[in-house]
């Protein structure tokens, strides 16, 4: 039982005059203090806790993301462009990433294409990064590690399904693909890459595409389908064809 055993008046700094109270808690008393500045310092901490919380969701949703090591310190800010197409590129990733909110919406997705070294990863990492920095969840997968996640539902004792597996992938609120068209897809490999960006476009998620290949590549690697759901509601793709920037320094 809490109880009040004396009463005083003093001066707040900050607050002026005030009635201090000593609670007793038991065995225990003490002194309460100005109730006004109690209130600001109670804000305070739970401000911080509130911050805290935010950060440790923030951390927790990037590890889910599994971005890998090697792009792990690589973001928009530090994409380097030239003028001309490069800086377009750069231009528009800023702004899809910067706009998420309203592309999640309308599930607008992005193919991101050409030539080997051009910073096609580096930017949907961004993009990527950017998005779970404003709380929203995504993940990072290239098309080999979609099946071999897939492939290890098959295994007798597997803890999770194909159903699960999928599931994740077309819930999450971006979804990067890596490396489509690396190696011919045979049936199943073609119908799972299917089910997955069939199973967002249905849900309105936004996916991001990267390939080393041209626009009628990707058509003929990816099917006319999900080549056609990729470009609808906004959806965009580039064709990063200028020189390898890796080791151009």
């Amino acid at each position: 039982m809490i109880t009040v055993k004396e009463q005083q008046q003093r001066t707040c700094e900050t607050h002026g005059e005030y009635t201090d109270s000593l609670m007793a808690f038991g065995n225990q008393a003490r002194w309460i203090g100005c109730e006004k500045c109690n209130e600001i310092k109670s804000a305070e901490q739970q401000k911080q806790r509130q911050l805290e919380e935010a950060e440790s969701y923030r951390v927790l949703r990037m590890n889910i993301a599994q971005i890998p090591p090697r792009f792990a310190d690589k973001d928009l800010s530090n994409y380097e462009a030239d003028a001309g197409l490069q800086s377009e590129v750069l231009e528009f990733c800023e702004d899809y990433a910067g706009r998420f909110a309203d592309n999640l919406k309308a599930g607008a997705c992005l193919m991101l294409l050409g030539l080997v070294g051009t910073g096609k990863t580096h930017l949907a990492i961004g993009i990527l990064k950017t998005a779970i920095n404003s709380g929203f969840r995504g993940r990072y997968m290239t098309v080999s590690r979609i099946m071999r996640d897939v492939k290890d539902t098959f295994a007798k004792h597997s803890e999770s399904s194909e159903g699960e597996v999928l599931a994740k992938l077309i819930s999450t609120d971006l979804l990067v693909i890596d490396e489509i068209g690396v190696q011919r897809a045979n049936e199943f490999e073609a119908n799972t890459l299917f089910e997955v960006i069939n199973g967002r476009y249905e849900a309105i998620k936004p996916t991001i595409l990267i390939a080393n290949l041209t626009l009628k590549e990707m058509r003929e690697s990816v099917g006319d389908r999900v080549f056609d759901r990729m470009r609808e509601n906004g959806g965009r793709a580039f064709v990063m064809d200028w020189k390898s920037k890796r080791g151009a320094k």
